[in-house]
């Protein structure tokens, strides 16, 4: 999208309420596309959400 690569220390950047989530549909998972400490889990992703690549899905 048109933001990717942009910094989210700078301007402009909003971040906004969004739906609420159950707690069964939270997964956490390790983080993709990094090698540095990758098996971290630190990635928060809704289950079956289309949006979400890899493993998570």
């Amino acid at each position: 999208g048109a933001m990717n690569g942009k910094s989210l220390r700078r301007k402009p950047i909003v971040i906004r309420e969004g739906e609420t989530v159950a707690d069964d549909d939270v997964a956490i998972t390790t983080r993709i596309g990094i090698t540095r400490s990758a098996d971290w889990p630190l990635r928060w992703i809704v289950r079956g959400n289309s949006f979400v690549s890899g493993k998570g899905q």
